[in-house]
């Protein structure tokens, strides 16, 4: 599977459904039995679960022209590029890479993106994954609700919760989950009573 930068990220990514729908989207088709089943399991037998997360597609504000949603540690926030053109990028001597995939006419196309103030040099063959991926949440009739995420420094005691403001996201460990939170990342574990647990809420579901 060919992975891509769209040639109109800024456009593509305002596309994104907001985090209130991609909630009711949730709820509405009864994902979360899927995500902790059949999900769960295909990211175990595919032996990926270590390395990919699956992500809950949505935006939290709009992106201005030539710009990337970019994560460094516990933070979002949209920085600015010279160019679209390549998926990574060199910028405050460090290195923009993909974090996070959705599926478009048969390619993964990335729309958050992270910082690394190391990298080797060439972005993973992740496309074997990703085509089967994309196979897999077809069948299921979700494409257009879950991505993928790269995983990084999780653990499983950890679960943080999302908040945003202004056109900032930042993520907070939580020792509870709050009322009337969303689900928005999930890492899958092969010796889990679940198979599944979810490390990213938001804080609370948006309105819009």
């Amino acid at each position: 599977m060919e992975l891509t930068l769209n040639d109109h990220l800024r456009d593509s990514y305002n596309a994104l459904p907001t985090l209130g729908d991609a909630a009711r989207s949730y709820q509405t088709r009864d994902a979360h039995d899927q995500v902790y089943g059949i999900i769960a399991q295909f990211f175990v037998d595919k032996g990926v679960h270590q390395i990919y997360g699956l992500t809950l597609i949505h935006q939290n504000f709009l992106l201005k022209h030539n710009e990337r949603l970019v994560r460094y540690q516990d933070f979002s926030t949209p920085w600015t590029f010279q160019s679209r053109a390549n998926l990574s990028a060199f910028k405050h001597k460090g290195h923009i890479l993909p974090r996070s995939y959705r599926f478009v006419d048969g390619k993964a196309v990335a729309y958050e993106f992270k910082f690394v103030d190391a990298w080797s040099g060439h972005i993973s063959d992740i496309g074997p994954f990703m085509k089967e991926l994309d196979v897999f949440l077809q069948q299921l009739g979700l494409p257009d609700l879950f991505g993928v995420c790269l995983l990084n420094r999780y653990s499983s005691c950890w679960t943080l919760f999302q908040f945003t403001e202004g056109r900032t996201n930042i993520l907070m460990p939580r020792s509870q989950i709050e009322k009337g939170s969303t689900e928005l990342m999930w890492k899958f574990e092969e010796d889990s009573q679940y198979g599944c647990q979810c490390m990213e809420y938001s804080y609370r579901r948006a309105a819009g």
